[in-house]
């Protein structure tokens, strides 16, 4: 075989399926449809993925597949085997959030599934290791445990709504709006302060191990963070292919259970390996079987695309780039910077520049619109940005939101003309920039309402007849009262956030976390 008319990606799929037979994996293949009621019934575990849905001559309803694992776990409830590994290589359909169309993803994955038995996690652990390995770049695995959520009473016994919010909050670091949350929930201090505890768990095994050490031995946090450095001790790993331990990597309890990983490329924004233990849809297929386990993971070889094309970025990795919106709220920024002890004189005429490098604090600038800061970031041409609440829901940007900078502060409101009152016969008109906060906002109040976008001048829309009410951010409320408009409610504060990229965080964690710390000491002490 001659190898060199293979390009690189199709010699990293062929080395690792090689991998996975070596270890006694059974390449398994799957149509690109199945019928419906398969997805519709297991929509708990496709955590919100939608579905391209067709019907055949006959009028059976099918969908072009989201998601592997059913497709395996619908094998394996017919194979009487006890012992099964499977890996594949398998396109799965989802829509794009940025083009609201469907597209395809090639996964190239391994599933082990146990009739009898959970699963020891070390040999799938050490095989999600090694494709990471076999990148050309430098690469991270992160692991964490989900048994801090699933053996806290507190946690088990709220609602799902709140316990999506934690795990929401969990997983962007959000630490300032997680601590009212569960003091308003009136969580018993014991669980606040362990789940509080955890988000700050992230680190290499030995300084998890150093600092689970300090912790009650009943307590869940530190057995689960003992199991971690456990399994991480067993698994390979170098200077360019690191593991960390991070209890801020939250994936869906309703699919997974205990262990669940993530694998990071350098250069790459988003997870480009996922996987973790799903005992519970084992269970679900294979009712029969109480006591069984599987585990698996995937790499999307879609994610991995540009890895094989990678320019490296020297000066990428040298400074931490933060996106900063133009205007006022920058100038507050490097103010904050400067007294955290950061000269920026690089930032004392910046003209027409969009791109402004420090030397001395190696800090580079983007100056780019507000409502792009949360694009750049998520994507990773940002290691960091400052943006508002607003944005932030607006775009549903996946970033981590790590501090509130307090300043910016003002409130999302519903506001209608003087002496209006409305109709609850009718569909309500709203005029708004924000749509997706408006259409959650009156989703969660049950209200039918007609969304109209308008991009500026938002208060003439009521006045004039074209809308019942607007949707719009209110600071003092003086252009609402000059246009004879009254605030009807605030449902949403917002301030400027410190968001950083998750791809970021993992490859330059530790000089992120000192900026955090500086701006906190300025900030609060």
């Amino acid at each position: 075989m001659d190898l060199s008319k293979f390009s690189q990606e199709e010699l990293f799929s062929l080395d690792l399926s090689l991998s996975f037979k070596e270890k006694g994996y059974q390449k398994a293949h799957f149509s690109k449809f199945d019928e419906y009621t398969l997805f519709d019934q297991n929509r708990a575990f496709l955590s919100g993925e939608s579905m391209l849905t067709f019907t055949d001559h006959t009028g059976r309803l099918y969908a072009l597949r989201p998601n592997v694992t059913l497709s395996v776990m619908k094998k394996a409830a017919a194979d009487p085997a006890e012992h099964i590994k499977v890996c594949y290589e398998e396109d799965v359909f989802r829509l794009q959030s940025e083009t609201h169309e469907y597209s395809s993803h090639r996964q190239i994955g391994a599933e082990r599934i146990e009739k009898l038995s959970p699963v020891d996690g070390v040999e799938m652990l050490k095989m999600a290791q090694e494709a990471l390995m076999k990148l050309p770049v430098a690469t991270v695995l992160s692991l964490s445990h989900l048994d801090l959520f699933q053996k806290n009473d507190w946690f088990q016994a709220q609602p799902q709504g709140i316990q999506d919010k934690v795990l929401f909050l969990m997983g962007r670091r959000n630490t300032f709006e997680l601590k009212e949350l569960l003091e308003k929930q009136c969580c018993p201090e014991m669980a606040e302060g362990e789940l509080l505890y955890a988000l700050t768990l992230s680190g290499s095994p030995e300084e998890i191990r150093q600092r689970a050490e300090m912790l009650p031995p009943d307590m869940q946090i530190r057995k689960s963070a003992d199991a971690l450095v456990d399994l991480s001790s067993q698994i390979p790993s170098d200077d360019a292919h690191r593991i960390v331990i991070d209890f801020a990597l939250v994936n869906p309890l309703n699919y997974y259970n205990g262990l669940v990983f993530q694998g990071f490329a350098e250069g790459i924004s988003e997870p480009v390996l996922s996987g973790g233990r799903y005992d519970q849809l084992a269970r679900r297929f294979m009712p029969e079987y109480p006591g069984a386990g599987a585990i698996g993971f995937a790499l999307d070889m879609e994610t991995l695309a540009g890895v094989w094309h990678r320019k490296s970025d020297v000066k990428s990795q040298e400074y931490l780039t933060i996106a900063l919106p133009k205007g006022r709220l920058s100038d507050k920024v490097v103010s904050l910077l400067r007294q955290a002890g950061h000269d920026l004189s690089s930032m004392d005429d910046v003209g027409r520049k969009l791109v402004i490098e420090d030397p001395t604090s190696s800090l580079r600038f983007l100056l780019v619109k507000p409502a792009d800061v949360a694009v750049y970031v998520e994507k990773g041409a940002a290691d960091l940005g400052v943006c508002g609440k607003d944005i932030l829901e607006e775009t549903g940007a996946d970033v981590l939101e790590v501090m509130d900078l307090g300043f910016g502060r003002c409130h999302m409101a519903v506001a209608a003309p003087e002496g209006y009152v409305e109709d609850p016969s009718r569909k309500l008109r709203v005029a708004t920039k924000f749509e997706h906060i408006a259409r959650g906002y009156y989703e969660s109040k049950g209200r039918d309402a007609e969304f109209i976008h308008l991009n500026g001048s938002i208060e003439l829309a009521p006045v004039l007849g074209l809308t019942d009410v607007i949707v719009d951010i209110v600071e003092t409320g003086s252009t609402l009262r000059e246009n004879h408009l009254t605030v009807l409610e605030k449902f949403m504060p917002i301030s400027a956030r410190l968001i950083v990229g998750r791809s970021s965080y993992r490859f330059k964690e530790e000089r992120i976390d000192q900026l955090i710390r500086e701006l906190k000491e300025v900030l609060y002490e």
